[in-house]
């Protein structure tokens, strides 16, 4: 673990005016760099209570979730996690930003040492936590510490959240110290609840679209009764917890050799931070059973202000019946029956037509790439709009 000299020390407007409005005090700057789970641990508490006052709301970021992931999936992971604290003239020391990074040599196969935000196969959110108060010198903070390290030559978040007062920030910081990026935008559903389930699915699905769902129901019911379940009670976790893993090992996860079961890690990871979850009171794990056997299965997780999809497995042999819909439907009317407004975020990669066809909002997304002072980084930033469109287009990138 490395801890920077003090940054900017007794001048932090350097590093943007609302290090200096909040609270009416001048304050000084200091980067840990953590480069180990280990070297985490003693933040913890720190952490934990960014991730609660933090400006845009991560769960993927927060200890429930990242510690076991870093602990089970980034085992060889070369990390450079940043806490940027913030320190009054009173001595009262708050972290205001927390970037987890991770070091890599290649990219693209090309030989060039570079950071990328750390995420696992299970990531789906990479925004940093950044304290509400200070969102402009925690993206100075990351952006001066990364200028002041010449051996990494680019810098790349690619699951970053590209919506309000902290995505301008970053941008207007980027902007600012001349530094060369490029920033992709692109949008993924999201649920908006509305007054009840019946006015949500009025308003934003089709009448086909309803149709559709009930002839599904019925065609699904002649196979035998059906029934929607909820994970209620701690003594059953366990048992709905392998009842997922079972069922997604044999949907098209399994098929393509990646679901949870398929490593020891990935397993663990699942399991522990599941258990954390539910301790919490942040999780929803849903069913579709036919004959007692779950057929389709979801989870989603929490945080203050937004939720997200998680995880979903169903049952390729009843595809056809379009499980997996049946229970977003069930979900949505929960969803309402619960009286939660949170908004859900869907989590899915682009042009997913299910969710498109029934969640009733999106939310905007960016993948960003920011050069270091170096001809080779800059090259490579510029080069990214025509390789992305290649890419869209359907040609191979190098």
């Amino acid at each position: 673990m490395k801890e920077l000299t003090i940054l900017f020390q007794d001048n932090a407007t350097e590093l943007g005016s609302d290090a200096s409005s909040a609270k009416g005090a001048s304050a000084k700057v200091e980067i840990v760099v953590a480069e180990s789970l280990q070297d985490l641990y003693p933040y913890a508490g720190d952490i934990e209570t960014l991730a609660n006052e933090s400006f845009e709301k991560n769960v993927f970021y927060e200890p429930m979730l990242l510690f076991p992931g870093l602990r089970h999936c980034g085992k060889h992971s070369r990390l450079k996690c940043l806490l940027i604290f913030t320190q009054s003239k009173q001595n009262q020391r708050r972290l205001c930003g927390f970037f987890p990074l991770e070091e890599k040599d290649r990219y693209r196969g090309i030989p060039v040492r570079h950071l990328i935000f750390w995420a696992s196969f299970h990531t789906c959110l990479v925004t940093p936590l950044i304290h509400a108060d200070f969102t402009r010198l925690a993206w100075e903070g990351l952006i001066a510490w990364f200028h002041s390290q010449p051996q990494y030559k680019l810098l790349f978040a690619g699951l970053l959240g590209a919506e309000g007062q902290l995505y301008e920030d970053l941008i207007k910081t980027l902007e600012d110290t001349d530094t060369t990026f490029f920033s992709d935008q692109y949008k993924r559903p999201a649920l908006e609840p509305a007054e009840d389930a019946e006015s949500y699915f009025s308003l934003h699905t089709s009448r086909n679209f309803r149709k559709t769902v009930k002839r599904k129901t019925r065609q699904l019911q002649k196979h035998g009764p059906i029934s929607y379940r909820v994970l209620e009670t701690e003594q059953e976790l366990e048992q709905w917890l392998d009842m997922f893993v079972t069922l997604e090992c044999s949907g098209w996860k399994g098929q393509r050799g990646y679901p949870i079961a398929h490593s020891e890690g990935e397993h663990r990871f699942f399991l522990e931070s599941m258990r954390e979850a539910h301790r919490r009171g942040r999780l929803l794990i849903m069913g579709l059973f036919l004959k007692e056997r779950p057929i389709a299965m979801l989870i989603n997780l929490a945080s203050k202000e937004i939720s997200y999809a998680f995880k979903v497995a169903h049952d390729e042999q009843y595809a056809r019946h379009s499980p997996g819909v049946l229970l977003d439907f069930e979900m949505i009317r929960h969803i309402h029956r619960s009286g939660s407004r949170l908004r859900l975020d869907a989590c899915s990669d682009r042009g997913m037509p299910a969710y498109e066809r029934l969640f009733n909002s999106d939310r905007r997304m960016h993948s960003l790439a920011i050069a270091n002072d170096n001809l080779l980084a800059k090259a490579i930033v510029k080069l990214l709009p025509s390789l992305r469109r290649r890419k869209y287009a359907g040609s191979t990138t190098p």
